[in-house]
């Protein structure tokens, strides 16, 4: 690995690990999306498994326990990316979709696993790739012809932009390792391709980064519930109250504690402060309700 490799992962890799960090810490205040989690983690996986296959030398996924490594990380790439997509647009997607994009992935994931035994050793690669290229492109046209969710709203345009980088970069990247090769000698582009991962990813990241800091920020002891508004969704009393300590942030442990009532009490009167105020989620009531 070059010098630029290094510094490249190793900031993707501290980047990565705190942006996981807040948004577990976002999830837990309800905030944020598990399938978000797991997409962040697969690709933070991804690039170690990258890296490993860069350091010992390989640097392609030609054979090797660090190249079928690599090949693992790419398929459960694929697979939250696809799921990601999913949670965050106002869409309704066909189950029938979400069990073949699952029994895709556990196929492929034994095909690797039969790799490393001396089986098929010639397509693996190409159905991985393949995989993987097909759920990015298909992710990327959802967002671009589809809605988000209100929480992410804010996000639209970046994201849009991002999906049209990739329905770009994609079907490129396709070319230099499939095609390109056979009809021309691109050993500066396959020398330079490795670095291309970590810098996405730190865009990626440094963007869900400051996001999530700024939708935590929103959520403080000054938030106050304006009380006509409360009345124009007839919350009771003790839904109000609930809902006022939600916008100021407080977890339902809290809630819990600080009315001395039980914590399925709790949850029962979010989802009904939920369902009358018509909102998914915290930030959703906050814009709602706050004065």
């Amino acid at each position: 690995m070059e010098i630029l490799e290094i510094i490249l992962y190793v900031i993707a890799y501290t980047i990565g690990v705190i942006t996981i960090f807040l948004e577990l810490v976002c999830y837990s205040k309800k905030i944020e999306y598990l399938e978000t989690i797991l997409f962040t983690a697969a690709f933070l996986f991804f690039l170690v498994a990258l890296s490993i296959n860069l350091f010992l030398g390989q640097g392609d996924l030609s054979g090797g326990a660090s190249a079928n490594l690599v090949m693992f990380t790419m398929i459960l790439l694929a697979l939250t990316t696809a799921l990601n997509t999913f949670a965050e647009r106002q869409v309704e997607i066909p189950q029938i979709i979400k069990v073949l994009l699952y029994a895709v992935s556990a196929i492929l994931i034994m095909i690797v696993g039969a790799k490393a035994f001396g089986y098929f050793d010639f397509y693996t690669n190409a159905l991985v790739t393949t995989f993987l290229g097909i759920t990015l492109l298909s992710s990327m046209l959802l967002i671009r012809g589809t809605k988000p969710e209100k929480r992410i709203q804010h996000r639209e345009k970046l994201e849009r932009r991002i999906s049209l980088a990739f329905i770009i970069l994609v079907p490129l990247a396709v070319f230099i390792e499939f095609i390109a090769p056979q009809i021309t000698n691109l050993s500066f582009v396959e020398n330079k391709i490795s670095i291309t991962p970590p810098i996405i990813f730190i865009i990626l990241a440094i963007s869900k980064l400051f996001d999530d800091l700024n939708r935590l920020s929103l959520f403080n002891s000054d938030n106050k519930i304006e009380v006509q508004n409360a009345k124009n969704y007839n919350l009771t009393p003790r839904e109000t109250e609930i809902a006022d300590l939600l916008i100021k942030g407080h977890s339902y442990a809290n809630i819990s504690e600080s009315l001395f009532i039980a914590m399925p009490t709790v949850k029962t009167h979010v989802s009904n402060i939920y369902k009358k105020v018509q909102v998914k989620n915290k930030i959703e009531l906050l814009n709602a309700l706050k004065s």
